[in-house]
């Protein structure tokens, strides 16, 4: 089986590389529950080794570069993905991209050829202390495809949402409350009203292969986690 690891250095490469993208997309393989899958969601397969990837991107430079100086390798480097899902994209309303926590090459190319970016964030001083500093370096990231190519749109901050909130009668523990107070303070409307609190319910879940809504029956904090993530879906949708 194909992964999308095995596009990036071909369309690196080539932008207009023949490679059938649809048959690396697994349909049908999206699990609903133990019965059934989702059939109107696929999967376009990620794999580990992306991060080496990431470096092969960044040492890549194109043929010709250096005797063809209107040739722009930083550009071509973040419009791999938009190349490679040029194929299929259109078949989709909505298409998730997850990314790694940093802002490399891989990252970038997710940016570029996304309409929005969520930044998901424990309500820890580590994890929210950097926020801002990923604002400024989408911002940076904006400027410079702009910069360089007239028919780009600037992707939009969707939203931050809070992830493993530990509650205490229905409400963040004090300690946690506090960090997203200062969250609502900072960033204001930017902040989802909708987080997703702690429990095993993802985890347990995610050792069957299945969503959290497939075992909301097999305890409280299951149920929990999976009417938050339906509300922060529904919160989604509506920013959109």
């Amino acid at each position: 089986m194909g992964t999308i690891a095995d596009l990036y250095l071909p369309f690196l490469q080539d932008a207009k590389a023949y490679m059938n993208v649809e048959s690396y997309i697994l349909k049908w393989s999206v699990n609903r529950d133990a019965t059934g899958t989702y059939p109107q969601v696929d999967l376009f397969p990620a794999h580990q080794d992306l991060i080496y990837t990431d470096m092969d991107i960044a040492v890549y430079q194109p043929a010709g570069y250096k005797a063809n100086m209107a040739m722009d390798p930083m550009t071509s480097k973040c419009q791999v993905l938009n190349n490679i899902l040029a194929q299929v994209k259109d078949n989709y309303d909505f298409i998730f991209i997850d990314c790694p926590p940093n802002l490399n090459y891989i990252t970038q190319n997710a940016l570029y050829i996304s309409d929005y970016y969520l930044i998901p964030t424990k309500l820890d001083f580590l994890s929210t202390y950097g926020i801002s500093s990923i604002f400024n370096k989408v911002d940076e990231i904006n400027n410079m495809f702009t910069g360089r190519m007239a028919n780009y749109k600037p992707v939009e901050l969707i939203g931050i949402v809070a992830n493993q909130v530990i509650e205490y009668g229905q409400e963040p523990k004090s300690t946690q409350g506090n960090i997203l107070k200062r969250l609502y303070d900072s960033y204001g409307d930017m902040v989802f009203q909708n987080y997703v609190n702690d429990g095993d319910g993802i985890s347990g879940a995610s050792q069957l292969g299945y969503p959290v809504y497939a075992v909301k029956k097999s305890g409280t904090k299951a149920r929990q986690q999976s009417d938050a993530m339906q509300a922060v879906l529904c919160e989604l949708l509506e920013r959109i």
